[in-house]
């Protein structure tokens, strides 16, 4: 379509590459890995082996939703939003805005307890990324 579509569609996709990059983390890497805790792993599992497995289980849980999630926004921004179907437009608005913004008001209320601290301004820069891409084709969508 044009070239404002094209730009929205980029911003998106660098959205969806930040996401594809923190599931595969949480994934992957060590739950308590740049948390700030009063107490480490040992003592939790020494507290209950049970609850540090179930945290490890929920933390992996958490990247494969958030990997899933960018890896279908990755296919919608590239393919159906860059041709300007509405439907693509919805569905970035609601589905990936219920889970950007509900992981930013997340992070910013238990952030510091359960996340690592640089993911609360990463996840602002994704949301504004995210409004950014789908207000600036706004007129190419609602002709």
């Amino acid at each position: 379509m044009g070239r404002i579509l094209n730009v929205a569609s980029a911003l998106l996709f660098i959205v969806a590459i930040f996401g594809l990059v923190f599931g595969l983390l949480y994934m992957f890497a060590n739950p308590l890995e740049g948390k700030t805790l009063e107490v480490t792993e040992s003592e939790i599992r020494a507290f209950s082996s049970d609850f540090m497995d179930v945290f490890t289980l929920v933390h992996r849980a958490e990247g494969l939703y958030t990997f899933c999630l960018s890896l279908t926004l990755c296919f919608v921004s590239l393919v159906p939003f860059r041709k300007g179907q509405k439907w693509a437009w919805y569905f970035t608005l609601v589905v990936f805005g219920i889970a950007l913004v509900g992981q930013a008001v997340f992070t910013y209320i238990y952030g510091r307890y359960v996340l690592a601290e640089y993911y609360l301004p990463a996840a602002i820069f994704l949301v504004i990324l995210w409004l950014v891409g789908l207000l600036l084709p706004i007129k190419e969508f609602f002709k």
